[in-house]
């Protein structure tokens, strides 16, 4: 071999080991606990331990750190995972009276006029404008099936990875999980545990950025246990949020300022609202193509947010009556020693009424700062059960009636309340980030521009907007808000607010000359141009609001409290 061929190989090689360094060293820099979650307060055997004390962990609904696998169970003390709906040992359980309980994950979809749940495709928008169609890398391995088209069964998948052009071959990309609940329908005229069809309900999706750790590793198996039944355990460790033998995926957080479009085939009517982790979202929603009965191709898009969660225990001599009083109220718990042990509580999903009251039962102890910031982009689908709103989905013929975001830690779990022509919603968090940041809030709220018309009465012509945040104690928040119109679809939003409970309300407005009755249904709305308008202390397009005060006493405490409605603080009643 010549020196020139040496050279040449030399080169190569010192290449390749360059190359391996920085991929190593970009592996080795990762913080593996970055985003573990949530934190262990009772570990070991707690079995010999006294009553400690009690603790509340505020975690996301989509941080559940499992294999985001599709899944075929019965409900019941078995809750056995099944082969398929023909498995023996959950048409036994179903026989007993236990309800089958399924998901499908959704695969990549093999064409864009597939008529079923799949992903069509991901789309990243970085902070200089340019678009890049994401690429399917690959479907993870895990539980999956084929297509029962006579019970109407479609396509169970595991989530996917995918990667823009420069991310191929680096370890780095973004995971995509969708899925469906599976509406069960047995056959009742030949067995109570035969399915005749298999309807998809609901969906809910999200997008999470992650780069590769290699090692050795145990993913999740699914196998068939000496009894009959099957298992399939959850990942772990706890830091991965995907898994093979080889491979573990780590959250990362989003680049500065990027933005993600998700297009799915989703069933229709699978909620008249939608529910997500973003902001300054963008929707449209229509026919797969003119064959499609059951599903339809959604479109959304909206920059990530990040979600500070927080976490706290408190001793038992600490303790409040109304931690006390939770643990002597709950009976089931009372008569098992593990309850009466260590750290009575745990971890609460961060959407609700529940999240809302035990927040006030712990506020206290959190402090000002939250424990971690996480990541977030996902949506899901909502069910509406106010009869007024309904009434103008069907006036509409509206597939989803509005879409509603928040990176609040909690938030209602359920569509905006409609009362008093205003959308109310609560959101809550703590008042600092982990490193002593204000943490700032933002809210979205999308609607339908036929159904609100319908809502509000409305006539084709222009709507505007009003927006206004009012602290727990009635105060008006100072905030930037904006309105806009495009295609048919009205946006509202607030960001900028304060924490720790303030109240959201959006009202529409019109000119009188131009409303028309409640009762008529309206002309679908032309496509208008987009204008915005924000204002850092007022309202945007709002009509000057009276400010009133009214006095409020506790015993022989007195607080003065202003606004436009303004409500005496907890403890407090007016004078």
């Amino acid at each position: 071999m010549n020196n020139l061929g040496v050279k040449k190989i030399s080169t190569s090689v010192f290449s390749l080991l360059v190359f391996l360094f920085h991929t190593i060293a970009a592996y080795a820099d990762t913080d593996v606990d970055k985003f573990s979650w949530p934190p262990m307060y009772n570990t070991g055997d707690t079995s010999n331990q006294p009553l400690l004390g009690y603790s509340l962990t505020i975690s996301d609904q989509t941080d559940d750190y499992d294999s985001g696998a599709s899944f075929i169970r019965t409900f019941g003390l078995l809750q056995p995972y099944c082969g398929s709906f023909t498995d023996p040992i959950c048409l036994q359980e179903v026989k007993k009276g236990n309800p089958w309980w399924a998901s499908v994950t959704y695969p990549p979809c093999i064409s864009e006029t597939e008529n079923a749940p799949c992903i069509l495709g991901v789309r990243v928008t970085d902070e200089t404008g340019r678009t890049q169609k994401l690429k399917l890398e690959r479907e993870l391995t895990g539980i999956s099936w084929d297509a029962n088209a006579d019970i109407g069964l479609p396509r169970g998948s595991m989530p996917s990875l995918w990667v823009t052009e420069r991310q191929a071959g680096t370890g780095k990309g973004y995971m995509v999980t969708a899925k469906s609940g599976l509406s069960v329908i047995n056959d009742n005229l030949k067995n109570t545990s035969t399915v005749k069809t298999v309807i998809p309900n609901n969906f809910e999706a999200s997008v999470r950025a992650y780069s590769t750790k290699f090692g050795t590793f145990s993913p999740p198996v699914f196998r068939k246990l000496a009894d009959g039944r099957h298992s399939y355990s959850l990942i772990s460790p706890q830091y991965c949020i995907w898994m093979t033998a080889s491979e573990c995926g780590l959250l990362e957080d989003f680049n500065s300022q990027e933005r993600i479009e998700l297009q799915l085939h989703v069933p229709k009517r699978a909620g008249e609202w939608l529910m997500g982790r973003l902001s300054k979202p963008n929707i449209s929603i229509g026919p797969i193509d003119s064959k499609s009965s059951q599903f339809e191709r959604l479109t959304i898009s909206g920059q990530p947010v990040s979600v500070p969660l927080f976490s706290t225990k408190v001793e038992a001599i600490q303790a409040s009556q109304e931690m006390k009083d939770q643990l002597t109220n709950n009976k089931s718990c009372m008569a098992l020693a593990y309850c009466r042990s260590g750290y009575y509580g745990g971890v609460v999903a961060s959407s609700g009424d529940y999240a809302f009251k035990q927040f006030r039962i712990f506020e206290k102890f959190f402090g000002e700062n939250a424990n971690k910031v996480f990541p977030r982009w996902s949506v899901r689908s909502l069910s509406n059960s106010d009869p007024v709103v309904e009434s103008c989905l069907i006036k509409a013929k509206s597939e989803v009636s509005g879409i509603v975001t928040t990176n609040a830690s909690i938030y209602d779990g359920e569509p905006p309340r409609f009362e008093n022509n205003e959308f109310t919603y609560r959101v809550a968090a703590l008042h600092k980030l982990p490193n002593g940041e204000i943490f700032r809030g933002t809210y979205d709220l999308a609607l339908s521009g036929t159904f609100a018309r319908c809502l509000y009465g409305f006539s084709k012509a222009p709507i505007q907007a009003s927006i206004q945040v009012t602290s727990a104690s009635g105060e008006q928040q100072i905030a930037t808000t904006s309105y806009s119109e495009l295609n048919d679809w009205i946006y509202v939003s607030a960001s900028g607010f304060t924490f720790s409970e303030p109240e959201i309300k959006a009202r529409l407005l019109q000119d009188k000359h131009v409303m028309v009755a409640p009762s008529a249904a309206p002309s679908p709305a032309p496509s208008q141009a987009s204008t915005t308008q924000s204002a850092a202390a007022t309202p945007a397009v709002k009509a000057p609001a009276k400010r009133v005060s009214i006095t409020c006493m506790k015993g022989k405490l007195t607080r003065k409290v202003s606004g436009v409605a303004p409500k005496c603080p907890a403890g407090f009643k007016r004078k």
